[in-house]
This record gives C-alpha cells, sequence and structure tokens, in this order.
C-alpha cells in the first residue's frame, strides 16, 4: 500500500479590496503597498530603490513610508470623506457643489 504525501496549500496573495486600502489610514510601508499593486517585497524594494514605482515614496532613516491618497487616486478610489480620486477631478461639479481645488464663489450664501 503507498500513501501519498500531501503538499502545502500554495501561497494566495491577498486581495487588496477598496475597503481594505482605505482602512490603511493615511500612511503605509513599503511591503503592503507592494501587495496592493501584486509586487514581492524583492520587486518593491527594487523599484523603490530604483524609483520606478507609480506612487511616491519617502525614505525616513532606513525605512521606507508610503502615503496612501497618490495610491487611491492612481487606483481611482474615493478615499472617502474630504478625499477625491483623480477620476472625480475631471468632471464638472454638480450644482452647489465645488471641488476642492476651486473656491466657491463670492456672494453665496454663506456670504455676510
Amino acid at each position: 500500500m503507498t500513501t501519498r504525501m500531501s503538499r502545502p496549500a500554495p501561497k494566495v496573495k491577498p486581495k487588496w479590496s477598496r475597503a481594505a486600502i482605505v482602512a490603511l489610514g493615511v500612511r503605509t510601508d513599503l511591503r503592503t503597498a507592494g501587495s496592493i499593486w501584486g509586487l514581492s517585497p524583492t520587486q518593491v524594494y527594487a523599484a523603490a530603490k530604483a524609483g520606478r514605482l507609480p506612487f511616491p515614496v519617502l525614505k525616513i532613516g532606513s525605512r521606507y513610508c508610503v502615503p496612501v491618497q497618490p495610491m487611491l487616486a492612481l487606483l481611482g478610489i474615493d478615499g472617502g470623506e474630504g478625499n477625491r480620486s483623480a477620476s472625480a477631478d475631471l468632471r464638472a461639479p454638480a450644482e452647489g457643489e465645488h471641488h476642492l481645488r476651486t473656491a466657491p464663489a463670492s456672494g453665496g450664501p454663506d456670504a455676510a
């Protein structure tokens, strides 16, 4: 009688949902950012060192820090109240709505 050796389950990369990325907060580490983009730790560190990542990477001492908002914008994800995705700035504001980059017209209802 032969026995079968079971193989270990293959490692599955985590799938990043919109909510999970937004929940990261203001910043994250380079490994997490690389995981969101489907990069291994080796790949993301090499790309960061070469300056080839599509999002900003800050090197603070010997650590890398990645602001989450630029990644959200690249992915077209609205980061929540007060944050707009890059595609949100492409459309004209609706009546009574103001883009974050534009000031409200003077003489509006709040004018004294």
